[in-house]
């Protein structure tokens, strides 16, 4: 996504009369609270604009004239362009400032004007801050033609402007309002850009486009409270052992590929972003890196440990290299492994094929040993770009990698997350021999459940994956976005991405309350697969689909009876209905829901106001019927239509 960024400033601008005039910043004397709903949203800018602690130059003052508000859009263009969204969160960017000592705590940087701010990321730990009013106006920043105003809510998604036209938009938020200034006053922003005052976000919405991370980050300025920090740090690094491309490994000529040693903090201080030691440096050796430098991708407390990664590329000639690294504090040098901390982390590595190819009649046979990185079902922010590794070991009696014909990873099945369909093995895996196997996957924009499918594949085509019988594929499994316990859909459900579960044993239905045992209605065998419609509060209980009763149903959501599955898009799913990643759709009109087969339009059951949303349970086979769960959860196959006129995807909350 493209986004511009500009500090808004004004030498004298009021967007409407019925905005009142900026309230005083004084310090709040409780935690911030959300104000009102009756008070009136206002982007009303100061005469005069205290300096932006940035390095960047500001735009120049820009006197704007009064704009009309036009209405706020809800159907398609008139080209038939189908509206977008707008999302993003207002967090609280946490950085406690050190009491003593030259130490950057976690989660600040050293500002380059002096001191200590918030470093502007958001990280897992920062909460949303609810009760911020955030505008949306017509047109590149600054722009005073407001379209849409909403109220950001402690949730993992703070706010949405739905039904959004295609064009550009300016996403305002003014801290010293009337509603602002009693939440976020005193403080400054930390992202998208170091700032005080107004501040705005240019977006650009494609037609039917979903804009994630349009994301505002509030430094206050006297919370969380300060912090104790070590005035004399002294640092040590243990070597755990490589990671991957052990030492002697057989390399193709020419091949990127990552190098990573597993290292523990044997030091009294902290290392990694926003520490005074954050990088590790090349020293000596063949230049054979693409940078120089590379930043620590964590906090790495005293004792813990971290895997340090390098990007090399292996020389055309034939040969034995060496490339040799070490850990840098600033203003102070270089430190090493070992017990005198001089001994630099290394890669030793051969270019070119060990031996001739294989003879014929290789067996091959992988054992999955393990995930390196990303769990099944972890979390990951959307449209995030990220790197999965399985470790394998090889059971056959051939060797691959390099030189062999077993010498790629290959994608297989599930989702398209990935740029490249084939991976090459790093380095020459003998029998025996264990290897870590990397690939790069981009979360998609929209929260669901996601998976990616990889075997290893021979240059005659034949693949082979893990397991007793070499059909299992290596795969990744995650979810996109909320699991839970954020927006409520219904009495006693909160929306939930995941979308099935399996059921690993004999499981009672039960009706009524989540976590009420006494009214049992049914049971689902195990091997079965349900359809989820939300969650509890509490994350205990799976609401599913009621097998023949009208209500709420509930199976438990503990891992030994239930486990979150997937279906792929187009898997059959009922009569007349095949799988889809849509999970809700919103009317755009008011419109029936029809009873039946898809198409049949001679029996509805009732009528669907324009504006409401609906959960989705699958679409017909055509893709011009979407099924939807039925009013009052009624048994029965529901339909509407799935016309961009009609509907649009959506999800709860926006």
């Amino acid at each position: 996504m493209r986004m511009t960024v500009f500090v808004i400033m004004l030498a004298a601008a009021i967007l409407l009369a019925a905005c009142g005039t900026p309230t005083p910043t004084s310090a709040p004397t409780a935690e911030p609270a959300p104000a009102t709903a009756q008070a009136q949203p206002t982007l009303t800018l100061p005469a005069t604009q205290p300096p932006i602690e940035t390095p960047t130059t500001a735009p120049e003052p820009t006197q704007i004239a009064v704009s009309t508000i036009p209405p706020i859009p809800t159907e398609g263009a008139a080209d038939g362009s189908q509206p977008g969204s707008i999302n993003g969160w207002v967090f609280h960017d946490l950085c406690a400032p050190p009491v003593q000592g030259n130490d950057v705590p976690v989660g600040c940087v050293r500002d380059p004007f002096g001191g200590i701010r918030a470093n502007g990321q958001l990280e897992p730990a920062e909460p949303p801050i609810a009760g911020v009013s955030v505008v949306l106006a017509q047109g590149p920043c600054p722009s005073i033609a407001i379209v849409q105003q909403t109220t950001t809510v402690a949730t993992d998604l703070s706010y949405s402007f739905a039904n959004v036209k295609p064009g550009t938009y300016c996403v305002a938020i003014d801290p010293g309002n009337a509603i602002n200034a009693p939440i976020l006053i005193p403080g400054g922003w930390t992202h998208p850009v170091v700032a005080d005052g107004p501040l705005g976000i240019t977006v650009n919405v494609n037609p039917g486009e979903n804009k994630f991370n349009v994301n505002f980050g509030w430094d206050y300025q006297f919370k969380p409270e300060p912090v104790v920090t070590t005035p004399n740090c002294v640092y040590r690094a243990a070597f755990l052992g490589d990671i991957t491309i052990p030492d002697n490994s057989f390399v193709t000529p020419g091949l990127q590929f990552i190098k990573t040693w597993r290292v523990r903090n044997d030091g009294n201080c902290a290392w990694g972003p926003g520490q005074r030691l954050h990088q590790l440096v090349w020293v000596g050796g063949s230049r054979l890196h693409l940078s120089e430098r590379y930043e620590l991708p964590t906090i790495v407390q005293p004792g813990g440990i971290v895997d340090l990664s390098v990007m090399l590329v292996a020389p055309m000639q034939p040969g034995q290299y060496l490339s040799e690294w070490m850990l840098r504090v600033d203003d102070v040098g270089v430190i090493g492994v070992g017990t005198n901390g001089q001994t630099p982390l290394f890669a030793k590595f051969n270019v070119g094929a060990p031996t001739p190819p294989p003879p014929v009649g290789c067996t091959y046979r992988a054992a999955f040993l393990g995930d390196v990185t990303i769990p099944d079902n972890s979390v990951i922010a959307p449209n995030t770009t990220f790197v999965k590794t399985w470790r394998v070991r090889n059971d056959g009696n051939c060797a691959w990698g390099p030189g062999y014909p077993l010498h790629q990873l290959a994608w297989v099945g599930g989702s398209r997350l990935h740029t490249a369909d084939r991976v090459e093995i790093p380095f020459v895996v003998p029998q025996g021999g264990v290897v870590d196997l990397s690939v790069t996957l981009t979360a998609p924009g929209l929260p669901g459940l996601y998976l990616s499918e990889w075997k290893l594949r021979t240059d005659q085509g034949q693949l082979i994956g893990v397991g007793r019988d070499g059909q299992t594929a290596l795969f990744t499994q995650f979810i996109v976005g909320n699991t839970g316990g954020g927006v409520q859909i219904a009495p006693d459900t909160y929306f939930t991405s995941v979308k099935y579960v399996l059921v690993n044993q004999d499981a009672p239905i039960y009706q009524g309350a989540p976590g009420d045992t006494r009214t049992q209605i049914n049971f689902m065998a195990a091997g079965q697969t349900m359809m989820v419609t939300g969650i509890s509060f509490d994350g205990q209980w799976w609401r599913v689909l009621c097998l023949d009763k009208v209500g709420q149903c509930w199976v438990s959501a503990s891992p030994q009876v239930t486990q979150q599955t997937y279906l792929a898009p187009g898997t059959p799913i009922a009569p007349n209905a095949v799988e889809t990643s849509v999970r809700y759709v919103r009317a755009l009109t008011d419109m029936p829901i029809y009873l039946g087969e898809p198409g049949d339009t001679r029996t509805y059951g009732v009528i669907w106001p324009a504006g409401q949303t609906a959960m989705v349970t699958g679409v017909s086979y055509d893709g011009q019927w979407w099924r939807v769960v039925c009013p009052d959860d009624a048994v029965g196959n529901c339909w509407v239509s799935a016309s961009p006129q009609q509907t649009q995807p959506t999800l709860p909350g926006q």
